[in-house]
């Protein structure tokens, strides 16, 4: 993917080239700022991306007495997908003091306004490609967001969306969950591995018959950490494999539940393992307590032994 920050113009060859990478199912992220050249923009690249023209700014940035926050979220988008607890969805408040405004177009998905309904970020869609655009910039004049705990999870989950094309965002996985990934046109041809964990790679089965078009399946995760899709030595996907939650409980677990669901011989102190180890293993010694019981018969005859004699 390519990030352009607060970059003032492009040249033609710039825009050709971004637009044939765009085109090629990659992804572009656009953070606005105080010295984008907006007529140049308008005439160039939004042009040949289909990008909605830039109008005005707001609030610019000499004038710090202009102050707007967030306002709507589209919390259905990939990008916030396990981002926020269903009843937590807040995005904060974070002030802003400048923003590029744009003429709304059928091909803008707004994902968040500011207050004012204006885009604060949005996405436009072309072939299989995706572009982002952060209305504002990130300099700490214009706006306090990146002192926010919004601003380093959204700008993770923007770059992982764009990686996989605009396709989804990954959330984490779980061993023994299948991975699945919905394929950009530019892969199909390609021969496609799974990396894993350990390095070693695996050939992944292409599923040409879904719904949602050509995916693939990996179902062999049995190893905790980094699975990365692999095309042509380049990384098309990855993901984060974790153990599952259950598993990360270290509370100790009542004795009775498991005596009620396993034959198992709980030892209440550390001291007696060895001793009930040996016992499981050869049983109790009772010849001891049969050659005491066999002495004392023995004396007690003894006893009436001499006893009888002495009659």
């Amino acid at each position: 993917m390519v990030i352009l920050c607060n970059v003032a113009a492009l040249s033609q060859e710039t825009v050709d080239w971004l637009m044939r990478f765009v085109d090629s199912g990659r992804g572009l992220m656009l953070v606005l700022g105080t010295r984008l050249d907006l007529k140049s923009y308008n005439q160039g690249l939004n042009s040949r991306l289909g990008l909605p023209l830039f109008s005005e700014v707001m609030g610019p940035s000499e004038n710090q007495q202009t102050s707007f926050s967030l306002g709507k979220a589209d919390l259905q988008h990939p990008i916030f997908s396990g981002l926020f607890e269903p009843e937590n969805a807040h995005l904060g408040n974070p002030n802003f003091h400048f923003a590029v405004k744009c003429l709304s177009t059928p091909s803008m998905s707004p994902v968040i306004q500011y207050s004012s309904g204006d885009p604060f970020l949005y996405e436009v869609r072309r072939a299989s490609g995706a572009v982002l655009v952060y209305t504002t910039g990130f300099d700490d004049r214009l706006t306090d967001l990146p002192y926010r705990a919004l601003f380093a999870p959204l700008i993770h989950r923007s770059v992982t969306y764009l990686n996989s094309a605009g396709r989804s965002v990954t959330a984490p996985a779980i061993t023994g969950n299948a991975l699945r990934f919905l394929l950009p046109a530019v892969w199909l041809d390609k021969p496609l591995m799974m990396q894993r964990p350990d390095q070693s790679l695996e050939r992944t089965l292409l599923n040409t018959h879904g719904s949602a078009g050509p995916a693939i399946e990996y179902a062999h995760t049995d190893q905790v950490g980094i699975y990365r899709l692999m095309a042509e030595e380049r990384t098309v996907n990855q993901w984060a494999v974790n153990l599952p939650e259950q598993e990360l409980d270290l509370r100790t677990m009542d004795s009775g539940i498991l005596k009620s669901h396993y034959d198992l011989h709980v030892l209440e102190t550390a001291g007696s393992v060895a001793e009930t180890v040996r016992q499981q293993r050869i049983g109790r010694e009772w010849w001891r307590y049969f050659l005491l019981a066999g002495l004392a018969l023995m004396l007690v005859e003894m006893a009436l032994y001499y006893e009888k004699s002495e009659e």
